[in-house]
């Protein structure tokens, strides 16, 4: 019995001490996207060249929608942890996109994706931007 606390005291306090440490790092904060700027940067590293013609930031801070102009059309951004997740969309990879009050739920075919959902301002601007994905999705299946 003496032999285990030798091994569970001593661990425990290390554990202790890496949940300190990162707390104190700060790397325990999920990212907020609050401005365009970070994801505009990332978007500049995953899709070289590429022009963003258009991005929808979640007001909640946890997704965006970027639509680009010369590679991938329509780009999914989300917060996971303190990095961000970014998937561009082809035609077959949408399972469903619905709409309730001003939450926009979009779906993947992909189970690497979780569903994600978008908060606006109102349900008009969920709907505009519904019909605008759509519209995105049509464009790149006949592209």
């Amino acid at each position: 019995m003496v032999d285990l606390a030798y091994v569970v005291i001593p661990s425990l306090l290390a554990i202790g001490l890496m949940v300190l440490v990162i707390r104190a790092t700060g790397l325990s904060r999920p990212i907020v996207l609050g401005d365009d700027n970070l994801v505009a940067q990332s978007i500049d590293e995953h899709f070289e060249g590429a022009t963003i013609t258009r991005l929808v930031r979640s007001e909640d801070g946890n997704g965006a929608l970027v639509y680009l102009s010369g590679g991938p059309f329509l780009v999914l951004v989300r917060t996971l942890g303190d990095r961000l997740v970014v998937r561009a969309l082809a035609a077959n990879a949408l399972n469903s996109l619905t709409g309730e009050g001003n939450a926009l739920t979009i779906v993947l075919n992909d189970f690497t994706w979780p569903k994600m959902q978008l908060h606006f301002v109102d349900a008009a601007a969920r709907e505009a931007e519904q019909k605008q994905i759509n519209n995105a999705i049509q464009e790149i299946a006949y592209a």
